[in-house]
């Protein structure tokens, strides 16, 4: 017996309006989830052709699961070589690149390797790990604050508006006083 069996499904107590519309959402989810799984599908054939092209035999090969997730195909995992410790790696579609992407990982930690374009790139994956990010540039957020309370875009506003964004502007620049007298006094 199941929960199907015993407990009334939910929809049974709704009135026949909202039924309807909640069946048309389950719909709508199963449509997505379909085509989500023939995405990794689609995606795990790539990761799998390319492999098969470069002739790299993974220990498991790329997958799509009908919930619509996709299973890297396994090259090699983590592990030791003459004392040095060496990445487990990967291979995956990255939707961004629109490209197969290695993925280095050892416990804990996971992130992409580069492109594959040949066996030297596992190999670098191996001994290397993930690339490098590249530093997000910070975003000056006193100049910012500065530029707006400088602005007067707020004054062609409304009255409350008007009296709501100088509100602010004002707070903006006691924060930035205050920030700069902290910083002087440390």
């Amino acid at each position: 017996m199941t929960t199907e069996d015993t407990v009334p499904d939910f929809i049974d107590s709704l009135p026949t309006w909202l039924a309807d519309a909640v069946h048309a959402r389950r719909s709508d989810a199963n449509r997505a989830t379909e085509s989500r799984a023939v995405q990794a599908r689609h995606h795990a054939a790539l990761v799998n052709q390319k492999l098969d092209k470069l002739g790299i035999t993974p220990r498991r090969r790329a997958a799509g699961s009908d919930g619509g997730w996709l299973t890297p195909a396994l090259l090699v995992e983590p592990g030791w070589d003459d004392g040095e410790e060496t990445w487990g790696v990967e291979a995956a579609w990255d939707t961004e690149a629109g490209h197969v992407a290695l993925l280095a990982s050892m416990p804990g930690t996971r992130g992409k390797a580069g492109e594959l374009t040949g066996i030297d790139d596992v190999v670098r994956a191996m001994y290397g790990g993930p690339a490098a990010k590249a530093e997000t540039p910070r975003l000056d957020v006193r100049a910012k604050a500065l530029a707006s309370v400088d602005s007067d875009s707020w004054s062609r506003a409304s009255q409350d508006s008007s009296q709501i964004a100088a509100a602010i502007q004002g707070l903006t620049a006691a924060v930035l006083y205050l920030a700069e007298e902290t910083a002087r006094q440390t």
